[in-house]
């Protein structure tokens, strides 16, 4: 908390004095990282005043100083739509730590502040995500999310033997995670997903999993709950593997133009492939859907 004797100071002087062990080069480095907050807000300018009452927050960690660097693969540009093949384990939104590599970031520093994701993707999983280039295109493709006018479909390399046609369990926060729910729990969600198995070996399957709606985490929860979860998905029961077995192959949605659609296929990149470990006739059977 920013006392009286710091009234007036910059942000990168007075949050020294309050955290032990933060010299002002870190605070600064942290600050421009998106690392702090005043209050609720993140706050990326060293030179900002603060006031007394202020509460400062500074979240960071030293594997974060030196984020990792992502390339930005724009796969579908117009005059209101940016399309992008995101890579596993980068934050399309920027966590508590930053927002440095963001993809939220990585598009406004090349196309502008106003650009704006219309929807997430988890940080392991690769695929598609779709922004809007001004504040009505975002609110369009936002609203085809909201009532599930949209074609969301993916690929998941999974254990076991999934049961193929809709999954319909109904899903319900458990912390960080999703967990399968009785329908008449108070916090229960309709959850929809069309299981689609592409191709089935004795241990582990290809399966194309579409989305009726909308859920956190809806495609892991499910398969998970018909007792094949994703390869490398530990949070939800999946065998390690070296990322996350998840990505995201088609966005179809109308074009915010009003004129035509936004209809975008990308299958998974070589390291899916690696960490499934599936053979020749999966990777062909995926083909099919480009």
């Amino acid at each position: 908390m920013v006392t009286a004797a710091q009234a007036g100071e910059r942000l990168d002087k007075a949050l020294p004095a309050l955290a032990d062990g933060l010299s002002r080069t870190l605070a600064r480095k942290v600050i421009a990282m998106g690392g702090v907050y005043i209050g609720h807000e993140r706050c990326k300018v060293a030179s900002r005043k603060v006031w007394p009452g202020d509460c400062l927050t500074a979240t960071w960690h030293p594997d974060v100083l030196s984020p990792p660097r992502f390339e930005l693969n724009v796969v579908h540009e117009d005059a209101r739509v940016i399309v992008v093949d995101k890579p596993p384990r980068q934050h399309v939104q920027g966590t508590a730590q930053g927002d440095v590599g963001t993809l939220t970031r990585m598009l406004q520093r090349q196309f502008g502040d106003d650009v704006q994701l219309a929807h997430r993707l988890d940080a392991p999983a690769s695929g598609l995500v779709i922004a809007g280039r001004d504040a009505e295109a975002t609110a369009k493709l936002m609203a085809c999310f909201r009532v599930h006018d949209v074609t969301r479909a993916y690929l998941a390399a999974v254990s076991g033997s999934p049961e193929p046609g809709p999954c319909r369990l109904p899903l319900a926060r458990d912390g960080r995670r999703m967990r399968i729910a009785q329908s008449s729990e108070g916090d229960a969600v309709e959850a929809h997903t069309d299981i689609e198995v592409l191709w089935q070996g004795d241990d582990r399957a290809l399966v194309r999993a579409r989305l009726h709606t909308g859920r956190m985490h809806q495609v892991r929860a499910h398969l998970a709950g018909l007792l094949a979860p994703l390869l490398g998905d530990r949070g939800y029961g999946g065998v390690p593997a070296s990322r996350l077995c998840l990505h995201g192959v088609q966005l179809r949605l109308a074009h915010p133009s009003g004129e035509g659609v936004v209809d975008v296929v990308r299958l998974p990149p070589e390291d899916f492939w690696e960490a499934a470990k599936l053979p020749e006739e999966a990777r062909q059977a995926a083909n099919t859907l480009a």
